[in-house]
C-alpha cells in the first residue's frame, strides 16, 4: 500500500504543477519562445522562464542600437492579466489582473521569505509526522494490554494503522517537498542578485539581459500582457498558457 499512496501523492504534487506561458503566436514548429519588438533604435525581447504557485517570471533583453545611451524605466513595467485574449477588440475586462513588477529588492525578499517558511514548515510537518506515529505506538500498546479483543477493536485498530500509515507518508513527502523549496530558494538567493533586470542605462551598442518577477494570485489566467514604458512610448509583449500538446513538447526539449 506504502508504494501505491507514494505513487498518488506525486502525481498529485505534479499535477498541481502551474503552466507555461508562451507567446501569443507561439507554435511548436517555429519553438518561439520569445516575443520581439524591433525599434529603430532598439530591439527588445521578453519571454516567460517560470510560472509557480506564488510569481511569474520573465526574462527581458535589450540591444541599444543607437548612438546614444537608453534610459531604462524597469520601474514602471505592469503585466495585466484576463480570461479574454487583448487581440479581441471591444472587450469589457472586468476580472482584469494588475501587477507592477517587483523591485530587485522586493525578488530577494520573496525569496528569503519562502528559504525561511521552508525550513519552518518542513521542521512542523517532520514533528507532526513524528507525533502521528507515536500517538499510534501509545494506542497499539493500550490495546495489546487488554486482557480481551473483540473484532471492533480489531477493526479498529486496523483503521488507525491505515490511518496513521497515511498521515506518516503524507507528513514525510510535503516535509520533503518544504525542504526541496527551502532549498530552491537558497540556490536563488546565491544566484539571482546577479541575475535580476536592474538597469538603469544601456549604453550605445550594448545587449543587456535580467529577469524580472511579478506576484502571482490564486487564479491562473489565460492571457497575460507586460506593459512596458521605453522612453516615450509603450511597448506591449502578449502571452497565453500554453496548450497541453505545448506543455508535452516543451517538457520533452528540456524547458
Amino acid at each position: 500500500m506504502k508504494p501505491t499512496l507514494t505513487l498518488l501523492l506525486i502525481v498529485f504534487v505534479c499535477s498541481c504543477a502551474p503552466s507555461r506561458l508562451v507567446p501569443y503566436d507561439y507554435n511548436i514548429e517555429q519553438n518561439n519562445l520569445q516575443t520581439y519588438i524591433e525599434l529603430d533604435n532598439a530591439t527588445i525581447a521578453v519571454d516567460n522562464l517560470e510560472v509557480h504557485n506564488d510569481y511569474y517570471v520573465f526574462g527581458v533583453g535589450i540591444r541599444n542600437n543607437s548612438k546614444t545611451r537608453m534610459l531604462i524605466d524597469a520601474d514602471g513595467i505592469l503585466k495585466f492579466a484576463n480570461y479574454v485574449s487583448y487581440q479581441e477588440d471591444n472587450v469589457q475586462r472586468k476580472s482584469q489582473e494588475i501587477e507592477a513588477v517587483l523591485s530587485p529588492q522586493q525578488a530577494l525578499k520573496l525569496f528569503e521569505t519562502k528559504r525561511k517558511d521552508g525550513r519552518s514548515a518542513g521542521f512542523l510537518l517532520f514533528l507532526m509526522g513524528a507525533a502521528i506515529g507515536t500517538l499510534d505506538a501509545v494506542l497499539d500498546a493500550r490495546d495489546n494490554s487488554k486482557e480481551s479483543w473483540t473484532r471492533s477493536d480489531q477493526r479498529r485498530s486496523v483503521t488507525r494503522d491505515i490511518a496513521s500509515g497515511v498521515g506518516i507518508l503524507t507528513t514525510e513527502v510535503l516535509s520533503e517537498a518544504a525542504h526541496q523549496g527551502a532549498d530552491r530558494a537558497e540556490i536563488e538567493l546565491n544566484y539571482l542578485p546577479e541575475e535580476l533586470f536592474n538597469r538603469k542605462v544601456i549604453d550605445p551598442g550594448e545587449e543587456y539581459y535580467g529577469k524580472i518577477f511579478f506576484k502571482k494570485s490564486e487564479e491562473l489566467h489565460g492571457y497575460h500582457r507586460i506593459s512596458w514604458p521605453l522612453q516615450e512610448i509603450s511597448l506591449f509583449f502578449d502571452f497565453r498558457l500554453a496548450t497541453r500538446k505545448e506543455r508535452k513538447f516543451l517538457k520533452a526539449q528540456g524547458y
